[in-house]
């Protein structure tokens, strides 16, 4: 093996370092299409995590210079979107989830499209990745907020609100490493949520159904985990007491 770590190929395209603090990335042959000069940092990569976060998609990768400001490369390595955000997630359906800093530590997250431009004005305290032209986003919260406390809702890609935020991130969110990264998405027309009422679930309060388009329940939440739908089946868990 010659690589310290290796992450999926995304677009033909994978990260992997071949040492501490020495990313690049590669294609299917093994050889590299951006040389491995790229630090923890500027690609993303933080203790607790799988992956980066630098990865193709849509063509374009995010990643973060020296100063730690974010922007985004083409698959020759160079900078298609100048540095100039304070954090950045992968593109998903030509529109990508970025953060500016609003004042001191505070920051706020908007949408751009494949230009650079801001399509979605940055005002959300925490945004997804768009699926089925649709995002979970956050307009409520703070650095020192506790997370269980924020209020999500899904918006379109003009950035109105289709949902309103109704659901704190425990309804919404699963198997997650940093309230940063909830992975509540559209999949098929349908959304996975709890009725749980606290972060801490009692009896069957943590049990899982899904919502459609319209925020209205789609599926009873009777099951203990749930996955998205993909080809029209989701892996469920039932509750066998």
């Amino acid at each position: 093996p010659q690589f310290t770590d290796v992450t999926d190929f995304h677009e033909d395209l994978a990260v992997v370092s071949i040492g501490r603090d020495k990313w690049g990335f590669i294609d299917k042959t093994g050889k590299f299409v951006v040389d491995p000069s790229l630090t923890d940092r500027s690609v993303g990569f933080f203790e607790g995590h799988n992956d980066p976060v630098s990865q193709f998609r849509n063509g374009l990768a995010p990643l973060a210079n020296q100063e730690g400001l974010w922007g985004y490369i083409d698959k020759t390595g160079k900078f298609a979107i100048a540095p100039q955000f304070s954090a950045a997630r992968m593109f998903a359906e030509d529109l990508a989830a970025v953060a500016v800093t609003t004042s001191g530590t505070s920051r706020k997250w908007g949408y751009i499209d494949k230009s650079g431009k801001l399509v979605v004005a940055p005002r959300f305290f925490n945004a997804g990745d768009f699926s089925e032209e649709k995002a979970v986003v956050s307009i409520t919260g703070s650095i020192n907020m506790n997370p269980d406390n924020r209020l999500f809702g899904v918006i379109n890609k003009k950035g109105e609100f289709v949902i309103q935020p109704v659901w704190p991130s425990y309804q919404l969110i699963q198997n997650i490493y940093s309230p940063e990264e909830y992975r509540g998405r559209f999949a098929e027309g349908l959304l996975a949520t709890s009725k749980q009422t606290s972060a801490r679930k009692a009896n069957n309060e943590g049990l899982w159904g899904f919502v459609d388009i319209n925020g209205k329940t789609a599926i009873e939440q009777k099951f203990i985990s749930v996955a998205n739908f993909k080809d029209g089946i989701a892996r469920v868990v039932l509750n066998d007491g």
